[in-house]
């Protein structure tokens, strides 16, 4: 399938869709994310295939007191930005990209 206008904005969910903490998969232009809120409110989304053996992060869990998403896999956090926790200290870049959301009242 050929991407529809990559890189225009879509409205991909509302706020309402998502359950506080709990990864969702959602697939945009034929690639697939994972999205979450946390308890505030914030909205993240990343790629959703973490390139160690493929591991899909939406069958992971959110981790509220580092606001991480965990791998299902070998239990790796992410922040929302895609960038490791590891020995108590996020590292400086990504391992996994994020998606850029735009997030307008309850709209994403």
């Amino acid at each position: 399938m050929e991407p529809i206008l990559p890189g225009a904005p879509w409205l991909i969910a509302h706020k309402s869709m998502l359950g506080v903490n709990q990864p969702k998969k959602i697939t945009l232009n034929g690639k697939d994310y994972v999205i979450w809120q946390n308890k505030k409110g914030e909205v993240f989304a990343l790629d959703n295939i973490y390139p160690h053996f493929q591991a899909p992060l939406s069958n992971g869990w959110f981790c509220q007191e580092r606001n991480t998403i965990t791998c299902p896999f070998h239990a790796l956090e992410f922040d929302g930005a895609g960038k490791l926790y590891k020995a108590g200290k996020l590292e400086t870049q990504p391992v996994t990209q994020p998606l850029e959301l735009i997030v307008k009242e309850d709209c994403i």
